[in-house]
């Protein structure tokens, strides 16, 4: 593209062939009309009558299309002998992916014995107090979720052990293990926690 002598003018890839050439208008924009063209159903023009019906049908597999030709099931559909045709949109449709574990590995005996932590963000557009981002910590044990909200990720840390001391104090006990994505900065000393798992 070249903005030149008060025109816009848009060249193919290799730069040689041009494609749009629009003048500058007396507000500083560049405007071109397009002629508009009937639309065309791209399949209907396909050459390969299977390929053709394959897609009119939802990509039914060709086994069945053959079905429908020979028994006359469907007006004006040919017989489709090639069946061993393969459709790659069919093959990314039906690939597999082995299932999310619904249980994890280990689960806590008691509470505060595991947290999980995650801090989301930035949110758009942030909350009328101006925070945009929030601090997600779970305890494993009773599912109990705590949300504090946060102006800046620098602030994870402040919260996190705000949280913690506020769980302890009312369970009185100690919080054990922390898991993270690393999304929270949890560079303590081992005086605020005793354990650390990063996930």
């Amino acid at each position: 593209m070249s903005l030149k002598n008060g025109r816009c003018n848009v060249f193919d890839l290799d730069g040689h062939t041009l494609l749009i050439s629009a003048p500058r208008t007396s507000n500083r924009l560049y405007t071109h009309s397009f002629s508009l063209t009937s639309p065309v159903c791209l399949l209907s023009k396909l050459d390969d009558d299977a390929w053709k019906w394959h897609a009119r049908f939802g990509h039914l597999n060709f086994r069945s299309l053959r079905d429908l030709g020979r028994k006359g099931m469907v007006s004006g559909i040919p017989v489709v002998d090639r069946v061993e045709q393969v459709c790659d949109g069919c093959v990314v449709g039906k690939q597999h992916r082995i299932p999310f574990p619904s249980v994890a590995h280990y689960r806590a005996e008691k509470g505060l014995e595991l947290h999980h932590t995650d801090l989301c963000g930035q949110i758009t557009p942030p909350t009328l107090g101006g925070k945009a981002y929030f601090l997600l910590v779970v305890d494993d044990y009773s599912r109990f979720m705590w949300v504090e909200m946060l102006k800046t990720k620098s602030e994870a840390l402040d919260y996190f052990k705000k949280v913690k001391n506020r769980a302890e104090t009312e369970s009185e006990s100690k919080l054990k293990v922390v898991t993270t994505d690393r999304g929270v900065n949890l560079s303590l000393p081992s005086s605020v926690f005793s354990a650390v798992s990063l996930a």
